[in-house]
């Protein structure tokens, strides 16, 4: 299956360096911590949430 850019399929990995990030892709959530990824499609719908009173850093990585 190809990509909307004809290169296959795309992937996004949000690497955890500092703090909590919540992310929800499609309807399912995930709690991430620091040290913590996850990869997933990056066509899919997608939200990033900081619930936390901390500062979060991530590193996003797309895969081409």
């Amino acid at each position: 299956v190809l990509g909307s850019r004809g290169l296959g399929d795309v992937y996004k990995r949000q690497i955890i360096d500092d703090g909590v990030l919540e992310l929800t892709v499609e309807n399912q959530t995930f709690t991430l911590s620091k040290g913590q990824s996850i990869k997933f499609l990056a066509n899919k719908v997608y939200v990033y949430k900081n619930t936390h009173n901390t500062t979060t850093r991530f590193h996003n990585v797309i895969f081409y």
